[in-house]
């Protein structure tokens, strides 16, 4: 973002964000890999785990040519849709989205084996070789960006490391996947009308997600081409977020399938209200510094030109993920017990709220509005959960009230004093001895309210053992 220019940043960030529909066309089928493995391996029906494998990559082939056609229809319409554009970039630009969305394309079929890694929970395979590939397509957009800033050699660095990441997962995947066969003969129309039934809902849901952050720098791409740079500089460090929450709360998944198959209903509640609770510290941990420092943190990274236009836009998107992002060891329980079906509505709600109020918002506000719209729309979703999906959950015992009560109120209350720092930033800045007295002050009182009405007495007592032990450790040294 520092060595390109704004409309060239502006332009790539819009590939990005098109291109990223194909992951969409996955229609959850990795998911579903993912909890009818670990489903089947715990009652040791093998033949019929290895059927749901080899269908579920045949589906996805289908989807990845359907995802190849829809991306030469896009380029092909681009000029019409995004008139904003200009006309020096639109070569380079129609390059790099062919490049980048039929390399993403050829790698639905592949994401089956990441599903199957869930599935045998060894997590640390895919997120190895995931990290690794973005790494190096990290390294190599820097180095083509400051070559000569090429869209299209960009998109080519992208691509290439892709395919290379689909041959690592397929051999990493042949090695350590406890006796999956994969053969064509094993692809089976019994096996596929499982996989859709549990996938429908599933789309359902994912038609949702992407109103909520699928088509956001879209609609402010249509409408303004250069605060696409200042709305993805917000929603890139989101995404960071987005995607740390995903990785500690995807193991429950196979986890939940496991007690599923047992009928453990109890557990599964408990389950539920513990890690929401987590849940909810590491979102609060992860978001108000970035809530109270959205503008020195933008300055620090991408410049003051993005911190003076994104900072807003990131102080909403952070608040709205909080409030959406609290629901996701739920949702993640519901589909490891195969009961996405019952909560098809709340993301159908959220998504077209969020969709009707970031258009109302964003053409009045700009990018503002957009981000305004998401916090709008979080608050339909976890409205809907509660009120309608959790009355309709079955085989996850647990009380609402007790949910509300002690995973989402309790470590809520606790910060509401660090939070109340941000109305006065103003007298922050005018008095550093007050604004720094301010500051521990609502440090201390959160802390104490976390520590007598957020945590346990099992935490408490854990945690205080830890310390003693620590400083016994040290003492020895």
């Amino acid at each position: 973002m520092r060595t390109l220019p704004t409309e060239t940043f502006s332009v790539w960030v819009l590939i990005l964000q098109l291109t990223a529909y194909v992951s969409y066309l996955d229609f959850g089928v990795q998911t579903a890999v993912g909890r009818f493995v670990a489903y089947h391996n715990d009652l040791g029906n093998f033949e019929e785990r290895d059927r749901i494998v080899n269908t579920s990559f045949a589906i996805l082939c289908g989807s990845g040519l359907l995802a190849i056609l829809l991306m030469f229809t896009l380029v092909w319409q681009l000029p019409l849709i995004f008139r904003t554009i200009p006309n020096k970039l639109l070569t380079e630009t129609k390059i790099a989205l062919l490049l980048v969305g039929s390399s993403l394309a050829i790698g639905l079929p592949f994401s089956v084996f990441n599903g199957v890694f869930v599935g045998i929970q060894r997590y640390e395979i895919p997120a190895i070789i995931t990290g690794a590939g973005k790494l190096t397509t990290a390294i190599l957009i820097v180095i083509a960006a400051k070559m000569n800033g090429s869209l299209a050699l960009m998109g080519a660095a992208i691509a290439g490391v892709n395919f290379i990441s689909y041959i690592v997962q397929f051999l990493a995947c042949q090695r350590f996947n406890q006796g999956i066969k994969y053969s064509y003969n094993l692809v089976s129309k019994n096996a596929a009308k499982e996989v859709f039934s549990y996938c429908f809902s599933l789309s359902i849901g994912y038609i949702g997600l992407l109103l909520v952050s699928g088509v956001d720098t879209t609609i402010i791409g249509i409408f303004n081409l250069r605060a696409v740079a200042y709305y993805s500089i917000a929603a890139s460090i989101i995404t960071l977020i987005v995607g740390l929450q995903s990785a500690i709360f995807s193991p429950i998944l196979p986890v939940a399938a496991v007690m599923d198959a047992r009928s453990d209903a109890k557990q599964l509640g408990k389950l539920l209200i513990t890690s929401t609770r987590y849940g909810m510290f590491m979102l609060f941990v992860t978001g108000i510094p970035l809530i109270l420092g959205a503008k020195p943190f933008l300055t620090l990274w991408a410049g003051q030109e993005y911190a003076e236009n994104g900072a807003i836009i990131l102080q909403c998107l952070v608040i709205a993920n909080i409030i959406r992002l609290s629901f996701v060891p739920y949702v993640t329980l519901v589909i490891g017990t195969a009961q996405q079906h019952l909560v098809i509505v709340s993301p159908l709600l959220e998504g077209f709220s969020n969709l009707i109020t970031s258009l109302a918002l964003g053409s009045i506000m700009g990018a503002t509005g957009v981000a305004l719209g998401t916090i709008i729309g979080g608050i339909v979703g976890v409205t809907g959960h509660i009120s309608y999906n959790m009355p309709r959950t079955k085989g996850i015992i647990f009380s609402r009230y007790t949910f509300i009560k002690d995973a989402l109120l309790s470590p809520s209350i606790s910060v509401i004093p660090i939070l109340l720092i941000l109305p006065a930033m103003s007298f922050i800045n005018s008095s550093l001895i007050s604004g720094i007295l301010l500051i521990t002050g609502s440090i201390s009182v959160t802390l104490v309210l976390i520590w007598n009405f957020s945590l346990l007495d099992y935490e408490r007592k854990f945690i205080i053992s830890l310390a003693i032990s620590t400083v016994k450790n040290v003492i020895k040294l």
